[in-house]
């Protein structure tokens, strides 16, 4: 990651943002990548903030070229929609993952679960994404 190869990077970052930590994402874990999400979701602005300053003050050339097109894509309205998206959808999906690991969960309660889930997507393709997109 941009900021967590330099020190000086990092605290550029952390200058630019507070609460919500950038972190990286992690394969195994849903919780793991909603936190990933919510950090960039909340902040993003913050973030593009923290993008810029390392473009303008690394000496690293290498740096300022890899953060430039970053903080240019951050503020794209395709990113935008998308991260929203992203972070609703990883929302619903670890709520619904942490119901069904749960040690004693009946069969009738992940059925339902499972259901909700569903109808969850089909109501936001139907009603937020095509909203949206008319």
């Amino acid at each position: 990651m941009l900021f967590s190869a330099s020190t000086q990077r990092w605290t550029i970052l952390q200058k630019h943002t507070t609460g919500l930590s950038v972190k990286a994402d992690c394969d195994t874990r849903w919780e793991a990548k909603v936190n990933s999400v919510k950090a960039v979701r909340y902040q993003i602005g913050k973030i593009y903030d923290a993008l810029v300053g390392v473009a303008d003050t690394t000496n690293d050339p290498k740096s300022g070229a890899e953060a430039t097109p970053l903080a240019n894509t951050t503020k794209t309205f395709t990113f935008l929609v998308t991260l929203v998206i992203w972070y609703e959808t990883l929302v619903q999906v670890n709520v619904t993952s942490k119901i069904l690991q749960e040690k004693n969960v009946q069969l009738d309660v992940a059925i339902t679960i499972l259901h909700k889930t569903i109808r969850f997507f089909l109501e936001f393709r139907e009603k937020r994404l095509k909203k949206n997109t008319c």
